[in-house]
């Protein structure tokens, strides 16, 4: 039963090695976990060449602990660490190697041979080859807390129902009383939640409720019981958010429990917070 239960802990922490990879994030975790089966965990010594410039990569090596330089002649172009991964775009592409790679301390690796690579990326997973466009916006949601425990189908799904927005300073995003259909997560920039306490004459003084910044999101009330923004949500700065209709957020991402909840949570604070004090 130990056994058993360190085998799978080392495969879930590989698991999320692999969901590290930028090459791979497109891969959904049926194929991380078929990647996942057939890494092969090597421990290499420090100044062992992994990849010379001008060769064709053998396969896909991914960081574990450790360091790898990436050399262009005696110049020192790149550290990797943790995550990083070496023969990928090389191997995706067809070309050889720009920069040679070695390690500089004694490092793990995980290593996928070229053949299963191709097999898993180029024809389980042709969507892959269009990651590269995604790989900030898929980031972004991964690191959002309601969904960061998402399959990563779903996120894909996500980002592709996600539409990249700018605004200028003192734009209003989300005017209180107007419904906007959308949910948002910021991206880059800051942005004040003001609102205004119910009354008639529509004469009480506005009051910030909550200041927002990257990767915090907002719209997220009148998804949750359909009614009308509570408050408006204004641009500090130049502000870069995600806008995902409600639909897809319902759709996608609220059938599972722990995004639910989480999303319940910061709802019913933020309730709160718009009371009057």
């Amino acid at each position: 039963r130990a056994l058993s239960q360190n085998f799978g802990g080392a495969r879930q922490a590989r698991m999320r090695l692999l969901r590290e990879v930028d090459i791979l994030l497109a891969c959904d975790d049926t194929e991380l976990a078929a990647l996942a089966n057939i890494a092969q965990a090597r421990r290499v010594r420090a100044g062992t060449q992994l990849l010379r410039a001008g060769e064709q990569a053998a396969g896909l090596w991914i960081i574990e602990a450790g360091e790898v330089l990436a050399s262009q002649g005696t110049t020192v172009r790149q550290e990797l660490h943790r995550g990083s991964a070496l023969g990928g775009e090389e191997l995706v592409e067809g070309r050889q190697a720009d920069l040679s790679y070695r390690t500089s301390v004694d490092t793990e690796l995980l290593f996928i041979p070229a053949a299963e690579l191709a097999d898993l990326i180029r024809e389980a997973a042709p969507h892959a080859a269009n990651a590269h466009d995604s790989v900030e916006t898929m980031r972004l949601l991964e690191r959002v807390h309601m969904f960061a425990q998402l399959p990563r189908a779903t996120l894909r799904l996500l980002t592709l129902a996600a539409d990249v927005r700018q605004y200028a300073p003192r734009d209003v995003i989300i005017r209180q009383g107007v419904p906007s259909g959308q949910f948002f997560v910021i991206k880059q920039g800051h942005a004040a939640v003001i609102a205004r306490s119910d009354q008639a004459n529509g004469t009480s003084p506005l009051r910030v409720v909550a200041r927002l910044g990257p990767e915090e999101f907002f719209g997220e009330l009148e998804l949750v019981d359909g009614s009308p923004p509570r408050a408006n949500v204004v641009a500090e700065t130049a502000l870069l958010a995600l806008a995902i209709p409600h639909e897809a957020v319902r759709a996608l991402a609220l059938g599972d429990n722990a995004a639910a909840n989480s999303l319940a949570q910061v709802s019913s604070g933020r309730m709160l917070a718009l009371r009057e004090p």
